[in-house]
């Protein structure tokens, strides 16, 4: 447990390095564009859409932090009123479903992006190098995976805490 655990906080260490110099690179090209085309009435066309995909991964770099945070969408209306057997066991439910959810969309991302590779879409050229879609694209398939993870480490902490408070 403390192994997955482990594992779950150094992946985030690596995720918050990457939005930070996501959103870094974002604010800075987004700057230089904003002066190229006030000030020199020009710009480049690659950028627009290059920040689009950032934007793609800062949303499931932000959803995979949540969700090992336990900060994701969690609707637990009648979680105040149980006992804390009750407590574990709805929070149980809760995670088997959001691992199921997002297992569910880790493949049909998976299966989306394998469809893309097939398919070579373009997104935009930087020079004479195509950048294709499955290469941002990917993040949907990690993003679900590692929120998929995660899911799985909260199914193990409150198997194990339930079976204690049943002991008890």
């Amino acid at each position: 447990m403390k192994l997955l655990n482990r594992i779950s906080n150094s992946i985030v260490i690596i995720e918050k390095y990457l939005v930070v110099s996501i959103l870094s690179f974002m604010i800075i090209l987004a700057f230089f564009q904003v002066i190229l085309r006030n000030v020199f009435g020009t710009g480049i066309l690659w950028i627009d859409p290059l920040l689009r995909q950032f934007v793609l991964w800062l949303c499931f770099l932000g959803a995979s932090i949540a969700t090992q945070k336990k900060k994701h969408i969690n609707i637990n209306i009648l979680g105040h009123f149980f006992s804390k057997r009750y407590k574990l066991a709805s929070n149980l439910l809760i995670n088997l479903f959001g691992a199921i959810i997002t297992f569910t969309l880790a493949y049909a991302s998976y299966k989306f992006v394998i469809d893309e590779i097939s398919a070579r879409t373009i997104i935009f050229t930087i020079g004479n190098v195509e950048i294709l879609s499955w290469w941002s694209q990917v993040i949907i398939v990690v993003g679900f995976s590692l929120m998929t993870f995660r899911f799985m480490i909260e199914i193990i902490i409150s198997l194990k805490e339930l079976l204690v408070s049943q002991r008890v």
